[in-house]
């Protein structure tokens, strides 16, 4: 890492360019780095080194950039969160319920991106069978895909359970819009979870699908900022009862999805990147 840095410094001096820190996360505070707390404080050690000597540390939340310009006493940090492009998706809807032979009186609940523990998949799986009128529909892939299924072989939940893999990331939105309730339900295990203001959020409020997510405070306050749907506490009742009351209330979903709509118009990729765009370009 040290001579990738001092090799990639080298020829940005050289062609006076800028060197960007692209803090997508805390690094040194992975959820899977949760149980080894000696890589995390060789991570912090070495980001401490070398993150004061780049032009600009990119984040993806306000709470990201509080963070490490407390921790490494940073003053250049910009926010530039992880926005889709603004995408009129209606207009290449591609219906899931056809796809995967879900009756219309269903509904789907969907959670797209990386299949790992503290996502929250186990937490829905594990009240489906409170939720009766619903389809649970898991768009992409990871370690713990397998296990996942594995677990609902054989239970009465196991036909309202989808697992339909990677799709092209060009065509992601159109399977979003399928979706009546889009589900961010991050698990506060670890300090880059609890900053968590993961992309789904937007992807889904770009496909104008309503979000239930955690009470994690980022995501919070997306939902509590554009009224684009409602956050919940992750124990096992609560998670069932915050689902249904949703589901349930078809009035309150066509609001949340109105308010999509008007939210999209600002958490797009293009408005964001204008905010910041003459900083880091000239």
């Amino acid at each position: 890492m040290f001579i990738r840095y001092l090799l990639f410094t080298f020829f940005a001096k050289l062609n006076k360019a800028k060197i960007f820190y692209n803090s997508r996360e805390i690094y040194a505070h992975l959820a899977g780095l949760r149980k080894k707390k000696f890589v995390q404080k060789i991570i912090a050690k070495i980001e401490s080194k070398f993150i004061g000597k780049v032009d600009f540390v990119l984040v993806t939340g306000e709470m990201d950039k509080e963070y490490l310009a407390e921790s490494y006493g940073l003053n250049n940090i910009l926010v530039l969160r992880n926005l889709p492009k603004f995408t009129e998706v209606k207009k290449i809807k591609i219906d899931l319920r056809e796809k995967l032979n879900i009756p219309n009186d269903q509904k789907i609940l969907l959670y797209q991106g990386v299949i790992l523990e503290g996502r929250g998949i186990k937490k829905v799986i594990d009240v489906l069978d409170k939720i009766n009128n619903a389809h649970f529909v898991i768009i992409g892939d990871g370690e713990f895909r397998k296990q996942f299924e594995s677990e609902i072989t054989g239970k009465p939940i196991e036909s309202r359970v989808h697992f339909i893999g990677q799709v092209n990331h060009k065509d992601l939105l159109s399977y979003t819009a399928s979706a009546d309730l889009g589900l961010a339900l991050i698990e506060n295990i670890s300090l880059s979870y609890y900053y968590a203001l993961p992309n789904k959020i937007f992807e889904y409020i770009m496909a104008e699908v309503p979000i239930l997510c955690s009470d994690l405070p980022q995501m919070k306050k997306i939902v509590d900022d554009y009224k684009v749907g409602n956050y919940v506490n992750l124990e096992k009742d609560n998670l069932a009862n915050a689902i249904n009351r949703m589901l349930n209330d078809n009035e309150l979903l066509n609001e949340y999805k109105a308010n999509c709509k008007q939210a999209a118009k600002e958490l797009n990729w293009d408005f964001e990147f204008n905010k910041i765009k003459d900083l880091l370009l000239n």
